[in-house]
């Protein structure tokens, strides 16, 4: 783990993973029932665009990861089951 909770005026992204060059941005988010057809409203237009300018800003702060890879996830905590869903690269067909 690189960091938790990095905050900006921006936003904040909750985990932030280093895994084989790779920097991932993990957005985790809890609810008492899973359902893949509300994932739109769990991260919706607002919520990614603010995702990708606290990525870039925490870039700013650390240059060493420049070179890597970044993608963004998503961990999603269903409470009534206590299943965890991981969906990797969300924001990979953003423009």
């Amino acid at each position: 783990m690189v960091e938790r909770n990095f905050r900006t005026s921006q936003g904040e992204i909750d985990i932030i993973v280093e895994k084989e060059h790779d920097l991932h941005y993990i957005e985790v988010k809890t609810y008492r029932a899973f359902d893949v057809a509300s994932m739109e409203q769990v991260i919706g237009p607002r919520k990614r665009g603010r995702l990708f300018r606290v990525g870039l800003e925490f870039l700013e702060y650390h240059p060493n990861y420049l070179h890597y890879s970044i993608q963004f996830d998503l961990i999603y905590i269903d409470k009534s089951t206590n299943e965890l869903f991981w969906f990797e690269d969300i924001l990979q067909h953003e423009n």
